[in-house]
């Protein structure tokens, strides 16, 4: 019996390599409605190559064409926060948190936010090819503590994208892995492709921050000046290590929160993974499709009302259409509170000392749930001067890209035939907005 199966796996072995030879020898058709697949495992009892170092930047002036990695000494959007790692750390432990701290542009404006995903990987070991140098970026596991649901279109913790290095197709030369094979391009290796080591990286000791390695060093991921010189010896004299770099976008349209980062470099026969998170901070934007409140002709005794809409509309350049229905819109990644403040409305005519300072205002918006809530605030008095009072709707917050409808409403006791005006101040906050007074004239 046992002889027997021997013998049958003899056979079936051969019979793997005839059909192995009859495909090789198989005209490929490319016109034809089935693609063959194949792969082949191989296994070798050698690591994956080494991920010492890892760091993350934002672009730091959208503004400008090209990618900036400092803007007023700062690499971040919150220079207090850092991944607190040890001065004499040599390496980036797996699982770092606040990396580096970064928030959307309001509306997506210019653009959307850019981010750059740094990779430093050591040479696969017996000079093996690399094959893939990538990045999975994860969106949050749990939303900001004021999220009240889910409106952006996927699950928490899913994958936002994948961002590669080194396509598969374009591998090392096994004989030299700082050389990419001729006829293919090494995609995105930050150096020793692009210009010297200096003009890539920065200097060694990290003092320039407007390269890669000063901002890594200005934000804490590379922890210290001595790791800066062995990250930059390492590289640029030793030719040991390979810097990658990968730039993808943040939209507004997603949450803040701890957004995962996991890096991986794939050898010939082998896989490394490292893991890290970066903050995606919280921000509101308040726009509305309205410059003055005109309420018309008024009569003595009789509120009157003027009435808004959900309904706002952009220009080419993304600033909203005036069209006399009053909306607030939030351009921002989490819930919007409003606030709302009058001045006193003093008339035009010589020796007219009568003021109207009695309004209301009543707003509607959708949350973050989807769900539209109503809150009125009844009429109050507004002051002669700043401080003014402000009036907060923090039961109905406006949900991350969703319209308010705003409504006014004026309370006049018996003012003389006048032209009146005044001011409104219309304030939204990332928190709850403050009750009582301030001076929103300053603060708006």
């Amino acid at each position: 019996m046992r002889k027997y199966l021997l013998i049958g796996l003899v056979v079936l072995a051969t019979s793997l390599f005839s059909v192995a030879l009859a495909m090789a020898q198989e005209v490929e058709d490319p016109s034809a409605p089935d693609v063959k697949t194949k792969a082949q495992i191989v296994t070798g009892g050698i690591p994956g190559p080494a991920i010492p170092w890892k760091f993350e930047l934002p672009d730091m002036d959208p503004l400008t064409p090209a990618f900036e990695y400092v803007k007023n000494g700062a690499s971040d959007d919150d220079p207090t926060e850092g991944p607190g790692l040890s001065p004499s750390a040599t390496f980036l432990p797996d699982g770092t948190d606040d990396m580096m701290s970064v928030a959307p542009n309001l509306n997506d404006k210019p653009t959307e936010r850019m981010i750059a995903y740094f990779l430093v990987v050591e040479r696969a070991p017996s000079l093996d090819s690399i094959l893939d140098v990538y990045v999975d970026v994860y969106h949050p596991d749990t939303f900001d503590g004021r999220f009240e649901g889910n409106l952006f279109g996927f699950e928490p913790g899913s994958l936002k994208y994948q961002l590669h290095g080194t396509p598969n197709f374009d591998r090392v030369s096994p004989t030299n892995p700082l050389v990419p094979f001729a006829g293919g391009e090494f995609h995105n290796v930050f150096y020793p492709t692009q210009g010297t080591c200096s003009d890539a990286l920065g200097d060694r000791n990290g003092t320039d921050k407007t390269k890669p390695l000063g901002a890594a060093l200005n934000t804490g991921q590379i922890p210290s000046t001595l790791a800066a010189q062995t990250l930059w010896d390492n590289v640029c004299i030793k030719k040991q290590w390979l810097v990658f770099r990968m730039v993808g976008p943040l939209s507004k349209h997603q949450p803040a929160g701890d957004y995962k980062v996991v890096g991986t470099a794939q050898s010939l026969y082998n896989i490394s993974h490292i893991t890290n998170y970066f903050d995606v901070l919280s921000i509101v934007g308040l726009v509305k499709d309205f410059a003055k409140i005109d309420w018309g002709n008024i009569v003595p005794l009789a509120p009157q009302y003027l009435r808004g809409d959900f309904n706002i509309a952009f220009d080419t350049d993304g600033k909203p259409i005036v069209d006399g229905r009053p909306t607030v819109y939030n351009t921002g990644n989490n819930n919007m509170y409003v606030g709302v403040s009058y001045s006193q409305m003093t008339g035009t005519l010589v020796g007219n000392n009568k003021v109207i300072d009695i309004f209301d205002a009543q707003l509607q918006a959708k949350g973050n749930d989807g769900i539209v809530r109503l809150k009125e605030k009844p009429e109050w008095q507004t002051t002669a001067s700043a401080p003014y009072p402000v009036k907060c709707f923090n039961k109905v917050p406006i949900g991350s890209n969703q319209p308010g409808q705003i409504d006014f409403s004026i309370h006049p006791d018996v003012p003389p035939p006048d032209n009146y005006a005044g001011k409104a101040w219309i304030v939204g906050f990332e928190g709850e907005c403050p009750a009582g007074t301030y001076d929103v004239a300053t603060e708006q």
